[in-house]
């Protein structure tokens, strides 16, 4: 009997940001938090697996890959803007420190089951390297670094460095020198440094490749032969490529988690730097570990098992001699055998997906045909996506299912410059690529950090979202559920008002940079991505239309922006979502897509409860209406603080009906006014207005500004959120008459680089 526990480490927060793709565990049974940890401008995505056996296994023979079980601690942490930092590293390394008890350890307490740290290659580190050696610094788009467990003999070292010299040689790449990665050897427990390899770094320059598959696919050709080329040494199964690669490199080791960064000084360098990192502690159940088994391993970090896998063996040796294509142009006998019984199933598995991925398959596709999801009978695939359906059931013939409950992290090869992929698995793979070029992202990106689970993407349109989304699912080459976006900028703009559809999508503005964000509700993924697609698809349709107005206004002072309001009839819904220029004296305000909204401030009323009543609850008030009021339909209701609810109605006769009442919340009077002034208001009420502001950024506003709003709000005033930045003006009231300089006639608003003045 088997427990799967899933324990998802939520860490502290300047970010305190989870991702939650691919949240579809079904096999779950138990979530709960755990540790901290300070991250800066980064996510972390951790997992942790408990496998509790309940049969007791005789001792496990190395050779008998069944005996390779194991459970460990997995994770993902990255910068959301592709920054390499030395920070990333470090703070990789404290959260795999928290997993310690993950992992197992030897008779002597000290002799870890494995732990290891996957990043992008810390360049920076090794051009200072060489530069001390007098080597050329390193052309990062031609190089490849290996980093080798060697034999712990020297002859024997020495022999395994020429014969894996010779054959880059052969193969037309050259060595350019051999570096000794430095290394505390104390932090070692006994029984792990008994059998600990000598480590050893090469850097090689692939001179006949220019694309980065080709590169990746020549070392990985190189690899296979000297593996090939060693197999009949006495010390050949001592040598072990971590990793050969021209994008990530691998420290692992048969280390506790907490003793990998003293243990390699190269991860206590500031000249290392990554923006991101896949790290794991592993734990063997019933078996000795080995330095070769940590991981990562070269392409996957693998959680959970594979027990499929002596059936997946036995399958892929027996379609070697058939398996063709045209990427290795007839080499294919040559990068034979395909698995390796001796080795677990986690590196089985990492082999055979780098396989498919080095043969010309997207690293999405290659794990949807290795890890299938349940596909067969699925509702929602049968007859939303056939195509799906399809996807699988063409494979399942070409390749078997590697069935299990696993976990698999992984960071595909082929990154952009500009561009990171987060991905995390189990039964559905989803991916999200996050682009972002301006600091300006951390002004935005750190305020939806403590709302909600959600994915962000950068100047991006809903239009296009939601093209993306659609295409993504229909596209069988492509992943099925990526949600893919691209780099340009729009001109669209929308307020937060969403709530009809569920406040998926936002787009606000900073500093003159429109941005995107798509805030994804925890409890949303209990309904699936199908359903989040659908009701940001119900969003952006909904009455969407064309406005294109163009004003042409000189005069010798200039044009007011409240003259474009008045002169023409614009909505403060449309302005909010205007394109405007400046030539001259004149404003243009055209080609805007917005969406059409019933304007309801003409219609709304301003309800105060008294301020001895303690704060009421908007579901309270909800109640309360439709009891009293006999409204179920046609009035929408929104908070303002201080015990004030604005009601927006649909019919102004309604709202004439109401206001004339008077209305007592459990015996004390509740007072309604009108929004706007009218011609029938009382002098009681002439000396104020209420204005609202949606979806404008308070760094429009000009802090001078501001602070006039607030004094003139008698200090009531109401962001967003009560932080510093104070993101968003929502509500205001302002005093527009008063005695002698008592007065603000006009508000400032900078827009663009512009500023109008908006007359009272």
């Amino acid at each position: 009997m088997q427990k799967l526990v899933v324990h998802q480490q939520l860490m502290k927060a300047s970010v305190n940001a989870i991702f939650g793709f691919g949240a579809e565990i079904s096999k779950c049974r138990d979530v709960s938090d755990f540790g901290t940890a300070a991250f800066t401008h980064c996510i972390a995505i951790t997992a942790l697996f408990s496998f509790t056996c309940k049969r007791i296994f005789p001792v496990a023979d190395l050779d008998d890959i069944l005996s390779e079980r194991g459970a460990c601690g997995v994770g993902f942490i990255a910068n959301l803007d592709n920054k390499a930092s030395h920070g990333i590293v470090k703070d990789a390394l404290v959260a795999l420190g928290c997993m310690e008890h993950r992992g197992g350890c030897g008779a002597d307490n000290d002799s870890g089951d494995g732990s290891g740290l996957m990043t992008s290659i810390p360049w920076d580190l090794f051009n200072d390297w060489a530069e001390k050696e007098g080597i050329p610094v390193f052309d990062k788009l031609h190089t490849g670094v290996g980093m080798i467990f060697l034999p712990k003999d020297s002859n024997q070292m020495n022999e395994a460095k020429k014969v894996i010299s010779n054959i880059f040689n052969n193969e037309g790449l050259e060595v350019l020198g051999w570096r000794s990665v430095p290394v505390d050897s104390s932090v070692v427990g006994y029984y792990a440094k008994v059998t600990m390899p000598n480590i050893q770094q090469v850097f090689v320059r692939v001179v006949k490749e220019e694309n980065v598959d080709d590169i990746e696919r020549e070392l990985y050709i190189c690899r296979k032969l000297i593996e090939r080329a060693v197999n009949s040494e006495i010390w050949g199964n001592e040598l072990y490529f971590c990793s050969l690669s021209n994008q990530t490199i691998v420290y692992k080791g048969m280390l506790r988690s907490e003793v990998l960064g003293r243990f390699y000084y190269d991860l206590q360098s500031e000249l290392y730097t990554s923006p991101l990192a896949i790290y794991h502690r592993r734990f063997s159940t019933n078996t000795s570990p080995r330095w070769p088994l940590a991981q990562p391993m070269r392409f996957l970090g693998h959680n959970g098992e594979i027990n499929t896998i002596q059936g997946n063996l036995n399958w892929m040796q027996s379609r070697e001699a058939s398996l063709k294509s045209a990427v290795w142009r007839d080499r294919e006998d040559e990068i034979r055998p395909f698995g390796n019984p001796k080795a677990s199933d986690s590196a089985n598995l990492d082999s055979t997906a780098e396989l498919l991925i080095r043969s010309g398959r997207a690293p999405e596709e290659a794990l949807m045909i290795l890890v299938p999801e349940a596909y067969q009978n699925h509702p929602t695939l049968s007859i939303k996506y056939p195509e799906v359906l399809d996807f699988y059931n063409y494979y399942k013939g070409q390749m078997e299912a590697w069935d299990g409950p696993a976990l698999l992290l992984f960071r595909t090869p082929t990154m952009a410059a500009d561009t990171i992929y987060f991905a995390v698995g189990f039964k559905s793979y989803d991916i999200t690529r996050v682009v972002s070029k301006e600091e300006t992202w951390y002004d935005w990106v750190e305020r939806g950090r403590n709302r909600v689970t959600r994915m962000t993407v950068s100047q991006k349109t809903m239009e296009w979202l939601v093209y993306a989304l659609k295409e993504a699912s229909k596209d069988q080459g492509n992943f099925v559920r990526r949600w893919k976006v691209w780099d340009h900028s729009t001109e669209f703009f929308c307020s937060k008002n969403f709530n009809k559809d569920g406040r998926y999508i936002s787009i606000i503005k900073t500093q003159g940079k429109r941005r995107a964000v798509i805030f994804i509700p925890e409890w949303s993924l209990n309904f699936g991505w199908m359903d989040i697609s659908t009701k940001i698809t119900r969003f952006i349709n909904a009455k969407a239309q064309k406005i294109s107005k163009v004003v042409h206004r000189k005069t010798e002072e200039g044009l007011l922006y409240s003259d474009s309001v008045r002169n023409n009839k614009w909505t403060t819904r449309e302005l909010n979502a205007a394109k405007i220029q400046q030539k001259g004296n004149s404003i243009i305000i055209s080609e805007v897509t917005t969406k059409s909204q019933n304007e309801l401030l003409e219609k709304s009323v301003v309800g105060s409860f008294p301020e001895e009543i303690p704060n009421v609850t908007l579901s309270e008030v909800r109640r309360w209406v439709v009891s009293s009021w006999k409204h179920y339909l046609g009035i929408n209701i929104y908070e303002l603080g201080h015990n004030r609810f604005l009601f927006e109605f649909l019919n102004k006769t309604v709202a004439d009906h109401t206001i004339s009442g008077e209305w007592f919340w459990k015996s004390h009077k509740f007072f309604l006014e009108w929004w706007p002034l009218t011609s029938t208001a009382t002098s009681e009420r002439l000396n104020q207005v209420w204005i609202r502001v949606v979806g404008i950024l308070l760094q429009l506003w000009s802090q001078k500004v501001f602070c006039e709003i607030k004094n003139f709000c008698g200090g009531w005033i109401q962001t967003e959120e009560e932080t510093e930045l104070r993101n968003h003006l929502k509500w205001a009231r302002l005093k527009i008459r008063g005695d002698g300089d008592d007065v603000l006639s006009f508000v400032e608003l900078v827009h663009e680089g512009l500023t109008f003045k908006v007359q009272i």
